[in-house]
């Protein structure tokens, strides 16, 4: 799905709200690590601040997906390809959209619903290909 002007707007915006704030990306991780126990397992032998760098450069890279889908498909199918070695569960996602969604909130003093609805359509991009190209349903391989 293709997202409009005003999303993109409303999602650029809110970003750079957050990003004024040193410790939003420290803050998602961390709300994101007590989500699930399984999620720190994941994390092991992470670089996380090399971690939160490609966070913040994914951000820019899901939005260009959401604006033009041949943009951004060497990155994400790098990254499908990266979480899928890692064997990342897709119920994760979801886990992971409502930690930065929660965070979002938490630092954007703009913050409303239509905010939160930019924030889940451009995440959503990702996340979507993410679910669908990471570790298949086995209904789909058969």
């Amino acid at each position: 799905m293709l997202i409009n002007d005003e999303i993109a707007e409303l999602f650029n915006d809110s970003l750079d709200r957050c990003k004024r704030n040193p410790s939003f990306l420290k803050n998602f991780y961390a709300r994101f690590f007590r989500s699930s126990p399984e999620i720190p397992l994941h994390f092991k032998a992470t670089n996380m601040q090399r971690q939160v760098e490609m966070l913040e450069a994914s951000f820019y890279m899901i939005m260009a997906a959401s604006q033009s889908p041949n943009a951004s498909q060497e990155y994400l199918g790098h990254s499908a390809t990266a979480h899928q070695q890692r064997n990342i569960s897709p119920h994760l996602y979801d886990l992971w959209l409502e930690s930065l969604i929660a965070t979002v909130a938490e630092t954007d003093a703009k913050y409303d619903k239509n905010t939160e609805n930019a924030w889940r359509t451009v995440m959503g991009t990702g996340i979507e290909y993410m679910k669908t190209h990471v570790n298949p349903q086995p209904d789909a391989q058969q």
